[in-house]
């Protein structure tokens, strides 16, 4: 039920960034960063000696370090050693 004795407010955050450094013969490094962030929240005043809050929030962040060809190429498994497989396309 919604009055003017409540408020809601929300926000949406997200980033998403990608960094290579070069190097001698594809070499290089490459930072990978994603980020989500999710809020709502909702203020109610019953009285003027009884508020309500509720707040919710959820964050998402992914941040790694890999090789400059990582995600393009996977050299593991290019290899096709038997018994040996590739690990997460970052790396």
């Amino acid at each position: 039920m919604e009055s003017d004795s409540s408020t809601w407010a929300g926000r949406y955050s997200w980033g998403d960034e990608n960094e290579a450094t070069p190097g001698l013969n594809q070499d290089g490094g490459k930072l990978v960063t994603n980020l989500n962030q999710y809020m709502v929240s909702n203020t109610r005043i019953f009285s003027p000696t009884v508020v309500s809050e509720f707040r919710f929030g959820y964050t998402s962040f992914y941040n790694a370090i890999g090789r400059l060809l990582a995600f393009e190429r996977n050299v593991v498994d290019e290899l096709g050693i038997p018994g040996l497989e590739g690990g997460d396309p970052v790396a």
